[in-house]
C-alpha cells in the first residue's frame, strides 16, 4: 500500500498545481434556480479569467447535508503556474530518492526556461530567486558564474547548506542520503 501512496504523491508533486474552488448547492437550489447556480460559477470564473488556462470540474454529494458540491479545478496560465509551488512538506512523505528526482526536475525546468538568458546577469539573479523558491532555500543560493563559464556552457550556482557550500548536485545527493522510506 505504501508504494501506491508514494506513487500517487509523486504524481501529485509532478503535475501542474491547480487552484480549487468549491461551490455547494442544495438540491432545492439546483431545482428552483439552476440559472443562479450556474451564474455564480461563471461570475467567479469571469473575475479570474486572465489567470486561468483551463478548468476541470468534479462533483460529489456531501455525506452529511446531501448538498451537491462542485469542485472547479482551475489550471493556471503558465506564467502563474510556474510560481505555484508544489507543497514541499508533502515531499517528506516520499522516499528521499523520489524527492531528489522531483527537485532535480524542478531545477531542469528552470534551466530550460532560462537557457538562452544565462549571459544576462539580471536573468541569472531571477534564476537564483526561482531556484531558492523551488528548493525552499531562501537566501542560500549564490551565483558564481563568470562570463567565461557561460561561454563554456558552465553554470556555477552554490548552495549554502548545513554550514557548507555545495553544488546543486551535491545538495540533491544530500537529499538522497537521508534514505527516508528507502528499502521498505
Amino acid at each position: 500500500m505504501r508504494d501506491l501512496v508514494f506513487k500517487k504523491i509523486e504524481e501529485l508533486q509532478m503535475k501542474t498545481s491547480t487552484i480549487n474552488k468549491f461551490f455547494v448547492f442544495s438540491p432545492d437550489e439546483l431545482e428552483k434556480d439552476p440559472e443562479g447556480c450556474l451564474d455564480s460559477i461563471c461570475d467567479y470564473l469571469e473575475k479570474h479569467k486572465e489567470k486561468i488556462e483551463d478548468i476541470e470540474i468534479d462533483s460529489w454529494i456531501d455525506s452529511e447535508s446531501f448538498d451537491v458540491v462542485l469542485q472547479i479545478k482551475m489550471i493556471p496560465v503558465e506564467s502563474l503556474s510556474l510560481y505555484m509551488k508544489r507543497n514541499s512538506f508533502i515531499n517528506n512523505l516520499l522516499p528521499s530518492s523520489v524527492e531528489a528526482f522531483i527537485l532535480r526536475s524542478y531545477v531542469q525546468e528552470l534551466v530550460n526556461r532560462y537557457s538562452f538568458e544565462f549571459n544576462n546577469p539580471h536573468a541569472r539573479k531571477q534564476f537564483v530567486k526561482d531556484l531558492e523558491f523551488f528548493l525552499d532555500l531562501t537566501d542560500k543560493v549564490k551565483d558564481l558564474t563568470t562570463p567565461e563559464n557561460v561561454d563554456k556552457g558552465i553554470l556555477n550556482f552554490i548552495i549554502t547548506h548545513n554550514e557548507k557550500e555545495i553544488t546543486i548536485n551535491e545538495y540533491l545527493e544530500e537529499v538522497i542520503a537521508k534514505k527516508r522510506f528507502e528499502n521498505e
